[in-house]
């Protein structure tokens, strides 16, 4: 296999990361929608915080670490999958 194709692979699906970050910002911003008054702001910019930046970079964190091991390790992969963990966390707190 050359290094193209070995590119191909690597990459991640456009459509996969664009759900992703819409999914995310509804998520976060769905208090705002329950509540239906500004003192959710502050809850919504840390949630987008929590979604977007401080659970996906443990994930990169970890993944940093796989790619020392694997030097074909993507670390977008990780950073997505952190991505996807936080919508279902946010999503299960909603739901409570």
């Amino acid at each position: 296999m050359n290094n193209v194709e070995m590119e191909e692979k690597k990459k991640f699906p456009k459509e996969i990361t664009i759900a992703l970050a819409v999914v995310g910002v509804l998520v976060s911003l769905a208090p705002v929608a329950i509540i239906q008054n500004e003192a959710a702001v502050l809850p919504v910019i840390f949630s987008l915080l929590m979604n977007f930046v401080l659970i996906p970079s443990i994930f990169l964190l970890f993944g940093g670490i796989q790619k020392l091991r694997d030097k074909q390790f993507n670390l977008w992969s990780a950073y997505y999958l952190g991505l996807f963990v936080a919508i279902v966390l946010a999503a299960q707190k909603l739901a409570a």
